[in-house]
């Protein structure tokens, strides 16, 4: 097995991105086999707040590769957030914190929320289901905007009023997920210093 590709960018001092926001510039979208995992196809449920398929907000680095392989990229920034890159193989970017996962990003149509929300969706079905967000951020770009759900731990990235991404976070009001401290900054909160982010 090779190990994966690593690639260390400085943070910017005192920047503070999120993550679900983010101008993503690496995670390719082609879907080919994850190396050194079993070839298994992009797509599933998303349970909001918790995960994305078997993949859970708190597991272990360790676990993420049993379950889902080596990435196809990884980065890593002196923060100690880490991504690993499998839009290739299942169509998710997923941060790391320390030792454990902290956010999911999704950016493949074959994932789903449990009320059919995916990406492609439009902003006004976004609301339709969900309702108008806690929170929306401007994005990287004039036609780039976010919305924060934060009961749902959902946010959902939209760029020319359809959905083009959405990132799992814990949700609020409910403990964190087990494995991450109660005061780390990914358990309640999208912003993150963050290594390169991969591209929707």
């Amino acid at each position: 097995m090779r190990p994966p590709v690593t690639r260390v960018r400085r943070a910017g001092t005192g920047r503070l991105m999120v993550l679900a926001a983010l101008s993503l510039s690496g995670l390719a979208l082609a879907f080919a086999p994850a190396q050194g995992g079993a070839a298994v196809p992009a797509g599933g449920q998303i349970a909001p707040g918790r995960g994305v398929g078997p993949v859970t907000l708190g597991m272990a680095a360790r676990d993420l590769l049993r379950v889902w392989g080596t990435p196809a990229h990884m980065e890593q920034a002196p923060d100690g957030v880490s991504l690993y890159d499998y839009g290739e193989s299942h169509g998710a970017g997923v941060f790391v914190t320390g030792d454990r996962v902290s956010q999911i990003l999704v950016v493949d149509r074959n994932w789903t929320t449990p009320n059919g929300i995916k990406v492609g969706a439009t902003r006004s079905e976004l609301i339709a289901f969900l309702g108008r967000p806690d929170d929306a951020f401007a994005g990287e770009t004039p036609d780039e905007l976010r919305f924060l759900y934060r009961r749902h731990g959902l946010v959902f990235i939209l760029k020319n009023r359809n959905v083009v991404g959405i990132t799992v976070i814990p949700g609020e009001g409910e403990e964190g997920p087990r494995g991450l401290p109660p005061d780390d900054p990914a358990v309640r909160k999208p912003f993150l210093p963050t290594p390169t982010p991969p591209r929707y």
